[in-house]
């Protein structure tokens, strides 16, 4: 005789707090004995008011996010269990709302981290950026909508991220790009993300739309375009910010680089930056131009240079080595 087998499964339940979940299907093998289920058939589904609630269930704590609707297929058996047809949407169009589709399949479960095979598209949009800083805890310059997306998935026995791109949309005051990769990422027994490597890119057709994204009250003067780049290193708690490029205004008016290293920030420091290391450098062909642009009226004393250094010293940033030259 062989081993029995579960038909028409169906449960449904409901908690007191929100969280509805639902299965239905079969199971092909179901010993008696000590050995692993087999044939899993299984459709499952389940809705939360509230996403924080059923994370908290799972152990772990998000800030409010708003509504979630899951669905998954169980197959495969107890040893190998597959997790497929993921299909998941949580929060609100007026705030966050996060996707995710794909796959998880078990391997051994006596491992620290029993996730055989991964393959997860992950999408994610903040309706504004104020959104965002509010979930993740750290204030963060206005700029607009943000969409994200990224691969989760296995190489070679590792998880990692690829095609990481976070971008801001059309008509933004100012348009910026995240893009990378991380090659080492855990999801058991602590989910760490490790070997971040990230591109930034930024750039706005005028300065003065700053006042904007930092809520200035036309402290920047429209002196022409900006665009600025950078790299980003390190882990989840550690990252490093070098490779800084910025460039703003115009050579006829007043031209301003900024080069070199924003510096360490950490989890632990609030990511605070330290160890700046940074170089500035302005010029203006026309010292009365600039003045005009910034509202005043001078006689013209020829072209303008000036340079310093930005430094991080005893955890405090100042401005050394300045130097400022006015004419021929």
């Amino acid at each position: 005789v062989g081993d029995p087998s579960i038909e028409n499964i169906v449960i449904q339940a409901k908690d007191p707090k929100g969280i509805q979940a639902n299965l239905s299907g079969r199971i092909d093998k179901f010993p008696l004995a000590e050995r692993p289920n087999t044939g899993y058939d299984l459709d499952v589904s389940g809705k939360a008011a509230k996403t924080s609630v059923v994370v908290q269930r799972l152990g772990m704590e998000v800030p409010a996010l708003g509504p979630l609707d899951l669905t998954f297929r169980i197959e495969g058996s107890t040893q190998a269990l597959q997790l497929n047809e993921i299909k998941l949407a949580a929060g609100r169009e007026d705030g966050i709302r996060i996707g995710v589709q794909g796959q998880l399949w078990f391997g051994d479960w006596d491992q620290a981290d029993p996730f055989e095979t991964i393959d997860l598209k992950l999408q994610a949009q903040s309706h504004t950026t104020r959104a965002l800083a509010t979930f993740i805890g750290q204030e963060l310059p206005e700029l607009g909508t943000l969409k994200g997306e990224a691969r989760l998935h296995t190489v070679s026995g590792k998880h990692r991220l690829d095609q990481f791109h976070i971008q801001t949309i059309e008509g933004a005051p100012l348009t910026a790009e995240v893009f990378g990769s991380a090659e080492h990422v855990t999801l058991l027994p602590e989910f760490r993300i490790r070997e971040i490597k990230l591109d930034a890119n930024t750039s706005t057709d005028d300065v003065a739309k700053l006042n904007t994204v930092f809520r200035l009250k036309d402290e920047i003067p429209p002196i022409g375009p900006l665009q600025g780049m950078t790299q980003i290193s390190g882990d989840d708690q550690n990252l490093v910010i070098n490779g800084v490029f910025m460039e703003a205004g115009q050579e006829d008016l007043l031209l301003v680089n900024l080069s070199g290293r924003l510096g360490e920030l950490s989890a632990a420091n609030k990511w605070q930056p330290h160890n700046t290391n940074l170089s500035i450098r302005a010029s203006s062909s026309s010292s009365r131009a600039l003045a005009e642009k910034l509202g005043y009226r001078i006689p013209e004393l020829g072209p303008l240079a000036a340079q310093a250094e930005i430094l991080d010293r005893n955890k405090k940033v100042s401005i050394h080595s300045a130097q400022l030259s006015l004419g021929e």
